[in-house]
């Protein structure tokens, strides 16, 4: 490889913010390694995982498997999962960022995929291409929240990319929060102008989008090929929210401030759709049904 190879400026920086669940842990380091080894030998990727003082020390496990490919960096104090992810984007050396979760998994063709989305639509504030979900074992699993997502998906983008923004991204977004937030490519320079709220806990991530569409910014949709493997299981701290009923609290009070900040903006579509807020009422019917079978039996 000559030098000027080398010498590339990096275009993605991926993070993996961490708390505990080290086993879990080099799986997605492993899974990144196999993923984008020659990006990160040329440094076209940077990646760092940010561990957030978990109890015991996670560079044992970025060590071991990030083959010296990624940084570790450990907070002095716990910040907790938003601001966490904000710390990163503090961080990042390179303009587009990830928020790759620490039990996710990442497949080869996820870097060629959105760099391809990149060269597509440059402009665009947030990149989102097709996701799959995995079960705690690691096997290729489809739970009812994945079906609610896809049904809520922009059709189109199955077969072929799809350019979403202003009122047209909000009636998308207030139907739902079709969109997986680790497997989101975000630009870095929207981010640090405007973090994400650690107001809305779980759904920060779909406020800050809801803002992007609000500014006129633009979410580029690629479903046609799965690219990133989500892990959803009862460890995860979305999952343990859903338990709780307070993420599905928290969406619907976001909802309803989708519903205001869209009849400001004349957009009366994505008003009612966010009144409505089905998918966030289809989430919570699913999980009390759930609920009762598991106590019936």
């Amino acid at each position: 490889m000559n030098p000027a190879e080398k010498a590339r400026p990096a275009k993605l920086h991926v993070f993996i913010p961490s708390y505990r669940n080290p086993d879990l842990l080099a799986e997605t380091l492993e899974s990144l390694i196999r993923a984008m080894d020659r990006e990160l030998r040329d440094g076209v990727v940077l990646a760092t995982c940010v561990d957030d003082a978990s109890p015991q020390s996670l560079e044992p496990v970025v060590q071991s498997c990030g083959r010296g490919r990624v940084e570790y960096v450990r907070n002095d104090t716990n910040l907790g999962i938003i601001p966490n992810f904000n710390h990163c984007t503090s961080l990042a050396r390179a303009p587009f960022v990830m928020f790759l979760g620490a039990d996710d998994l990442v497949l080869p063709s996820y870097w060629p995929t959105v760099e391809a989305m990149i060269q597509r639509y440059p402009g665009a504030a947030v990149y989102a291409p097709g996701v799959a979900e995995i079960d705690s074992c690691g096997r290729r699993s489809s739970s009812l929240s994945y079906f609610i997502k896809r049904a809520i998906s922009p059709f189109l983008a199955r077969f072929r990319m799809v350019d979403l923004g202003g009122s047209r991204l909000a009636v998308h977004l207030a139907i739902g929060d079709f969109l997986y937030f680790p497997g989101l490519c975000w630009r870095t320079e929207d981010l640090r102008r405007q973090p994400f709220d650690p107001k809305w806990s779980d759904a920060a991530d779909w406020h800050r989008l809801f803002l992007i569409a609000l500014e006129g910014g633009h979410l580029v949709v690629d479903h046609r090929e799965q690219v990133f493997l989500y892990r959803r299981h009862s460890r995860s701290a979305s999952e343990m929210s859903a338990g709780s009923g307070r993420r599905f609290e928290n969406e619907r009070i976001l909802s309803r401030h989708m519903c205001r900040l869209s009849k400001e903006k004349g957009w009366w579509m994505a008003a009612a759709m966010g009144w409505l807020h089905p998918m966030v009422r289809m989430n919570a019917l699913s999980r009390r049904v759930m609920t009762a079978v598991l106590k019936k039996n």
